[in-house]
């Protein structure tokens, strides 16, 4: 095994020691689970919008809110509407339960993140989220290249 391979996978390690922890600390299974708080958060700062404003701000593919949408929906955090001014999109706002549910879950996930990040400087904070940054852009430009090629 490569060496990139072993460090990926060791990053893709820690993440989920991360995502196991933060659901253990969630208890039980009710309520929105960690792949949602980020659709809580967003909604949270910046109010009704639609699911293709959500995706984007996510870097997540609609479909892919589309689902936690509807288990947000289902759990009475989230309230859909039809958009006016395009009605065949749909607008999707906190209810007030799912405003009291993402200060909930933004509490936690601050309270891991500080367990995880705890014994890092500030300037290794900076140079870890630089780098990530990096391997976003590189997975990124493949998947734009591979839709290029697809076309032609």
């Amino acid at each position: 095994m490569e060496e990139e391979t072993r460090l990926m996978l060791r990053m893709l390690s820690a993440v989920r020691l991360y995502f196991e922890k933060a659901r253990a600390e969630m208890g039980g299974g009710i309520g929105a689970q960690p792949r949602q708080a980020p659709v809580l958060g967003v909604l949270a700062r910046g109010g009704e919008m639609s699911q293709a404003e959500v995706a984007r701000a996510l870097n997540v593919t609609a479909a892919t809110v589309a689902v936690s949408a509807a288990r947000l929906e289902k759990l009475g955090y989230v309230a859909r509407r039809v958009n006016e001014d395009n009605r065949r999109a749909n607008v999707i706002g906190l209810t007030e339960a799912g405003k009291a549910e993402a200060r909930r879950l933004s509490d936690l996930l601050d309270r891991v993140s500080r367990e995880a990040l705890r014994g890092l400087t500030a300037e290794e904070r900076a140079r870890m989220l630089r780098l990530c940054d990096v391997i976003t852009g590189n997975l990124r430009a493949g998947e734009r290249a591979g839709e290029e090629e697809e076309t032609c």
